[in-house]
């Protein structure tokens, strides 16, 4: 992304390492891929490098979330604005990857081997499952900012409006 000069890019891109961080672990828990990426840090025996790479990944999505929060509130000129959009992100990174996303991969499974005979090679269906939810959720947190983008632009036409008024 620096290499090709898309550095805005990263406000997005950071967040939603932990989307995808948390897709990989929970999709690749039968054949023990990505177990460190990105585990569950309740258990007694989770190595060291599990919290490493646990912290890591979310103090980068911090960092993403924190970026687009500053840069819509300038952008905008409107820091309610930039402040629903932040917590907006948090609400939408945090507990989706950490609960929801992981909820769907594995009903999504016992779902499918229930009903089918189809064997998936790797589990690559929890792998589809979890980056179909990814991006419906990236979806929805695109639409919810443009939405409050819009009326927080209409409320600050209006607002001027009205100061412009009261000094004529």
């Amino acid at each position: 992304m620096i290499y090709t000069n898309n550095v805005s890019l990263f406000k997005y891109y950071l967040p939603t390492m932990v989307m995808l961080a948390s897709t990989l672990t929970v999709s690749g828990e039968k054949h023990n891929l990505f177990q460190s990426l990105y585990a569950d840090l309740c258990n007694d025996d989770t190595p060291i490098e599990s919290y490493i790479s646990k912290y890591f990944i979310n103090l980068l999505a911090l960092v993403g979330i924190l970026l687009s929060a500053i840069s819509i509130s300038m952008l905008n000129r409107n820091i309610l604005l930039g402040l629903v959009v932040g917590l907006t992100a948090m609400i939408l990174t945090y507990p989706v990857a950490n609960e929801i996303i992981p909820f769907f991969i594995r009903a999504g499974d016992e779902l499918l081997t229930r009903r089918t005979t189809f064997n998936f090679p790797f589990d690559w269906h929890k792998y589809f499952i979890g980056f179909v939810f990814i991006v419906f959720f990236l979806s929805l947190q695109f639409i919810f900012i443009q939405y409050l983008g819009k009326k927080a632009k209409k409320n600050t036409l209006l607002s001027n409006l009205k100061l412009n008024k009261v000094n004529l």
